[in-house]
């Protein structure tokens, strides 16, 4: 049974997700927090629906070793430390998530996903071969909650890559 998500204006300020319960006929519905999604919405409210049942890219531990390995060596020249990366691979384990979930929607087989990974992972988290900072996987965060993963600009990479044959399935 899907989970739907709905992200909706409002000045509540409280939980990142807080569990609205409706009348008994209804489904119970997570609403997100305007202050994880974005700082100033005015836009209608959007839901999307995740897919409880469906398979795992790969575990937890492993996507988190392989984005922590793949920044670490992005940032060889910078003085992080294991503490400082945490923050940024959460955010590159939820938008990952949100591109792969997209990608299969769209029919691409999760076999195929795990294979092309490393070459998704470049798209969306190092498009000019440089580290994105955890500031701007904040904003892509924000805006796939707001405009949905399909229009996300994270996505539109993915999908312009695949479209050229530069990432081939």
């Amino acid at each position: 049974m899907p989970i739907v998500v709905e992200a909706v204006p409002s000045k509540d300020y409280g939980s990142r997700v807080c569990n609205q319960l409706q009348s008994a006929d209804k489904e119970p519905v997570l609403v997100a927090s305007p202050l994880e999604s974005s700082l100033s919405w005015g836009g209608p409210a959007r839901r999307t629906e995740i897919d409880l049942n469906r398979p795992p890219l790969l575990d937890h531990d492993t996507c988190r070793g392989e984005l922590e390995n793949r920044l670490r060596t992005l940032l060889l020249t910078s003085f992080y430390t294991g503490e400082d990366l945490d923050p940024i691979v959460a955010k590159q384990l939820e938008i990952e998530k949100a591109v792969f979930d997209e990608l299969m929607e769209r029919g691409y087989s999760l076999e195929s996903l795990v294979e092309k990974r490393h070459q998704i992972r470049g798209l969306i988290f190092s498009p000019n071969g440089t580290a994105l900072s955890e500031k701007t996987h904040a904003l892509h965060l924000r805006e796939i909650r707001r405009v949905g993963t399909a229009q996300s600009l994270c996505f539109l990479r993915v999908e312009k890559a695949i479209k050229n044959h530069d990432l081939l399935f």
